[in-house]
């Protein structure tokens, strides 16, 4: 029994012996270099300015360009070690934000180098008078937020259609974007804004979006060949992304920042282009979604199985919608339309639906001109 217990346990020190062995040159083989990875790091010392850097590169190639704290001593010195450029004690006070701070040691840096300056463009605070800076920029955009190119001609018209509730800071904000935004893509375009009159019922963003496609169809004689639906909380800011519509649907908000949260991609919402033959062919956004977000998954689903639409979707939308307008107003940036759509609602269903026939005809509809 004894000599059983001695062959188990040399057995075991013998596998733990060649395990550790292997595991050594496994990872001396595959383990990085770490001469490799040496890198020449220097302590920058904290200036007069207040300012220090915790870690920096080494400074071998590019410290004779540098003003530093203490430039009247021997800058030429292989053991002066550089700092940032100090601020001239004048221009220090005790109401000096971040940002001019920024901006000062910018400008007593650029003035020891010999380089072109091009000057930044400029910055607004959060809190400047957006209504003065749009009364000065966007002269061109006539009352109702029209706008039409004076040198050419659109390749697509555009209805511009926002569900909006109690966020007039964000509104104000979306247009003092969106308007630059659109004519620097030289669109034919018209902005939409559409409230509840009821406030005190939950807020049903689809029916408030047919609404508004119902309406701006009244707006256009010959009518818009490119629907846009946007939320005014999501802002846009490059202008390589085309708000035109395709002969296909599009996303056109597909990657949205938040602060303080993770970017999201949308599956469908935010932002989206529909020609008018695409919205009425999924009969619109569902009437039935109070107080959720739901409406727009509801639309991707109609427009995934567009081929056999369910029964549901042929009665819920277009064909159902009842509203009155009670105030329309031509804003300076957009057309403000205020409509009641309680369930109980009485409209004019005869001539909303020879609208609906029209829209539906294949006939009478043409295709816009994408290119």
């Amino acid at each position: 029994m004894a000599s059983f217990s001695l062959r188990l346990l040399s057995i075991f020190v013998l596998t733990a012996v060649v395990v550790n062995i292997t595991n050594y040159y496994f990872i001396k083989m595959y383990r990085p270099r770490h001469d490799l990875m040496k890198y020449g790091y220097t302590k920058a010392t904290k200036s007069a300015s207040g300012f220090e850097s915790r870690r920096s590169l080494s400074p071998k190639s590019w410290s004779s360009a540098v003003v530093c704290d203490n430039c009247e001593e021997d800058s030429s010195s292989s053991s002066q070690k550089p700092n940032i450029t100090e601020l001239n004690k004048a221009d220090i006070s005790s109401n000096l934000t971040p940002s001019s701070v920024s901006k000062s040691m910018l400008e007593s840096t650029s003035q020891t180098t010999t380089e072109t300056v091009i000057q930044n463009c400029p910055e607004f605070g959060r809190s400047h008078d957006t209504k003065n800076f749009i009364e000065d920029k966007i002269i061109d955009v006539l009352p109702g937020g029209i706008y039409q190119p004076q040198n050419c001609k659109s390749l697509q018209s555009v209805a511009v259609i926002i569900a909006y509730r109690g966020c007039k800071g964000y509104l104000n904000i979306f247009m003092e974007v969106l308007h630059p935004f659109l004519i620097k893509q030289q669109l034919d375009y018209q902005v939409f804004v559409i409230e509840q009159s009821n406030k005190t019922q939950p807020f049903n963003r689809g029916k408030l979006l047919n609404v508004g496609f119902a309406e701006a169809n009244h707006h256009r004689k010959d009518g818009f060949q490119c629907i846009i639906f946007h939320d005014p909380l999501i802002i846009p800011t490059d202008t390589r992304n085309l708000y035109r519509c395709s002969w296909y649907p599009r996303q056109l908000a597909t990657f949205v920042e938040r602060a303080q949260k993770p970017p999201y991609a949308p599956l469908l919402g935010g932002a989206v282009a529909i020609t008018p033959q695409q919205f009425v062919k999924f009969n619109g956004f569902s009437n039935g979604y109070w107080g959720n977000d739901a409406d727009y998954f509801d639309l991707y689903f109609r427009s995934a199985i567009l081929s056999t639409p369910s029964s549901v979707y042929i009665m819920d939308g277009l064909t159902s919608l009842k509203y009155t307008v009670d105030k329309v107003e031509l804003k300076r940036l957009f057309t403000y339309l205020q409509v009641n759509i309680d369930d109980a609602t009485v409209s004019s269903t005869q001539k909303m639906t020879k609208q609906y026939d029209k829209l539906l005809s294949s006939s009478t509809l043409k295709m816009p001109s994408i290119k």
